[in-house]
């Protein structure tokens, strides 16, 4: 008989938990082995705003963002980046998104955005081009400062 624990996030919450599986070896009246396997989720919510009020704290402060919009976007868009790389690719449809769910105008996004990239706490992303040499902007695509991961 073991005992099996794991820890799991649930994405796009700070809920967390465990889940707990047990096996055993059952013998029928035959004498016929068998492992049964129990599983219970046990789950629990932490404090979210508490969490980002730390961070957003420290950032504010080390990146000289003053704007409210601009540390209301600041964690949105590092939940959105690629793991590993801080990568984010604002497609039309999830800028759309953003906007609703920051409850702001194209404009204060925009002005929030920039606000970030002047700031050092996100980076435009470039290409170049091999044969010709010439740097080009990838419209929509930023980089989080890898600082903050």
């Amino acid at each position: 008989m073991g005992v099996n624990k794991f820890y799991f996030k649930i994405k796009n919450s700070m809920s967390k938990g465990f889940i707990n599986s047990t096996e055993r070896t059952v013998y029928d009246e035959y004498g016929n082995p068998r492992v049964e396997t129990t599983e219970k989720q046990f789950s629990y919510k932490t404090d979210e705003d508490s969490f980002y009020m730390v961070f957003i704290d420290f950032v504010k402060w080390m990146y000289n963002i003053t704007s409210i919009n601009s540390l209301k976007l600041l964690p949105k868009l590092m939940e959105i980046a690629e793991f590993n790389t801080g990568k984010i690719t604002l497609s039309p449809g999830l800028r759309k998104q953003l906007l609703a769910d920051l409850n702001l105008s194209p404009a204060t996004f925009t002005r929030a955005l920039n606000d970030l990239i002047e700031n050092n706490a996100l980076f435009k992303v470039f290409s170049t081009n091999k044969s010709t040499g010439e740097v080009t902007e990838l419209k929509g695509e930023y980089t989080v400062n890898p600082e903050m991961f």
